[in-house]
């Protein structure tokens, strides 16, 4: 089982975040990318920081509404499983849940940052790129807030997304 640090740092890009924003937006490619960073052990791409920190909200959202569900089948350890073997969370899974939500907050507060500096540069690409990143959270935050909304959608949720395609806005 990873650490809590390992999983988080490695979480987001299996959260399905990068692959959604990438379709969404084929000009991401126009992007300015550092180079890619290569080890002697193996080569490493480097995604925009945006869909990094967007990811992540992805990830832990995801790991917070579907733990249960995922410790019960046996599937790889969620951030929460892996938070409680950590030596420093003694309390258990609320202590846990606790910590990862702390996590959330503070990756929303980079992303916000991030997307503040990026709109600030005034390049349309950027400007797209950093509002498609900052939906994606929004959405995923929305969708899992009250459980997994999206395996097992709750009424609320239900009616959420009915009265967003099919009520005009006054």
């Amino acid at each position: 089982m990873p650490s809590f640090a390992q999983y988080v740092s490695n979480g987001w890009v299996t959260s399905t975040g990068p692959l959604l924003l990438l379709h969404a937006l084929p000009a991401a490619a126009a992007i300015p990318r550092p180079p890619i960073i290569t080890t002697a052990a193996c080569t490493v791409d480097y995604y925009p920081r945006l869909v990094e920190l967007s990811s992540t909200i992805f990830r832990l959202c995801n790991d917070c509404a579907s733990h249960e569900a995922e410790s019960e089948r046996g599937d790889a350890p969620s951030s929460i499983a892996c938070c409680m073997a950590e030596p420093w969370c003694a309390g258990g899974e609320e202590q846990a849940r606790a910590a990862v939500q702390g996590v959330i907050a503070e990756t929303w507060k980079l992303l916000n940052r991030e997307v503040c500096c990026s709109c600030a540069e005034h390049e349309e690409s950027l400007t797209t790129m950093a509002n498609l990143c900052l939906n994606l959270a929004r959405v995923i935050h929305c969708i899992y807030q009250d459980g997994d909304g999206i395996t097992t959608p709750t009424h609320r949720m239900k009616r959420m997304v009915k009265d967003l395609l099919f009520n005009p806005i006054l």
